[in-house]
């Protein structure tokens, strides 16, 4: 079935180029770039504006000890969000979804499927969350400039998603810099965003971490002709050193947790009950303490909530408590 979708590829952007009477340039221009603000008349099929960078976000999860696909947004030149309103009619659910692409590796370039989602999350779902989001609004997918097949559109842009997911490993551009999960290593904010912009080939990185703990990895590219060309380049129109305004990571002490165990797991709710059997014998409940708990120990307090209620309870009462109490 591969050879047939990149035949399909082929002939269903010539057949849209012949019906909408648009011709595009023989050297692709890059979104977002100089060259393209200067070609007024170029078909918006052509390249993608006036929205052309993208934003493409990884997650960690130390449960599954793996990089999670997020989400793709399409930004303005300045980074800032695009908004556009989406034709109801290209809106899709995600039974839909995925009886369109069935098997999904049939739409991709060798076949195999790589988009990493969270347990037994649904290919389909995922597709069509984010086809919604931004998708829909890529001026190169439009029906105009691919086929007036909805089919055709999803396929191109879940191919792009895959692609990205295999492209943007960031567990390989981090193990590359000896950079690993661990349960006692910190590592640098600047040494991560350096070891990721190498991998990327300098498709900038931004890093958000929880509390210490790494977390998400952000990418922003634009890209060269068609989205659906799948040439993704760095942004050279956007300053790399606004790098760390975008970020909650400190600058030193970083974690990043490796896959945890059961057992790890086990340990740690039967420490978490003794921590809060102590804090309700001996101290007045309130709501720092569960800043406290979360910052100290990366999640939620078991019992989160029977402690809050606790918590208001005490303040409406206008409970006092002493300094020592947070």
């Amino acid at each position: 079935m591969l050879p047939s979708f990149r035949l399909s590829l082929v002939l269903g952007i010539v057949a849209a180029q012949l019906a909408n009477g648009f011709q595009c340039p023989d050297e692709p221009l890059v979104s977002c770039s100089e060259d393209l603000r200067h070609e007024e008349e170029l078909s918006s099929c052509c390249a993608n504006h006036p929205a052309g960078l993208f934003s493409y976000t990884q997650t960690w999860d130390s449960e599954e000890g793996k990089w999670l696909a997020g989400h793709l947004r399409l930004l303005n030149c300045d980074g800032s969000e695009f908004r556009c309103e989406v034709d109801p009619a290209r809106q899709y659910d995600a039974n839909t979804v995925s009886t369109w692409l069935g098997h999904a590796g049939d739409h991709t370039d060798d076949g195999q499927h790589r988009v990493a989602l969270a347990g037994k999350t649904d290919i389909g779902r995922y597709v069509a969350q984010q086809w919604s989001g931004s998708g829909a609004c890529i001026s190169t997918l439009s029906p105009t400039c691919t086929t007036s097949d909805s089919q055709f559109g999803i396929r191109l842009f879940y191919r792009a998603l895959d692609t990205l997911s295999s492209e943007l490993d960031t567990s390989r551009f981090l193990a590359t810099k000896r950079i690993y999960p661990s349960g006692d290593g910190v590592y640098d904010r600047k040494r991560l965003l350096d070891a990721l912009f190498d991998g990327a080939e300098g498709k900038h990185p931004y890093i958000e971490c929880e509390g210490e703990s790494l977390k998400h990895v952000e990418y922003r590219f634009v890209a060269r002709g068609p989205f659906q060309d799948l040439r993704f380049e760095p942004p050279q129109h956007v300053s790399w050193s606004t790098r760390d305004s975008h970020t909650t990571c400190p600058l030193k002490g970083i974690k990043y947790l490796p896959k945890s165990s059961p057992r790890q797991t086990n340990q740690f709710n039967d420490s978490s009950s003794s921590k809060i059997k102590q804090l309700s014998d001996k101290r007045t409940p309130n709501l720092k303490s569960l800043k406290f708990f979360k910052h100290r120990h990366g999640q939620r307090m078991p019992e989160e909530d029977v402690w809050r209620a606790k918590a208001e309870a005490a303040d409406a009462g206008n409970v006092s408590r002493s300094h020592d109490e947070l």
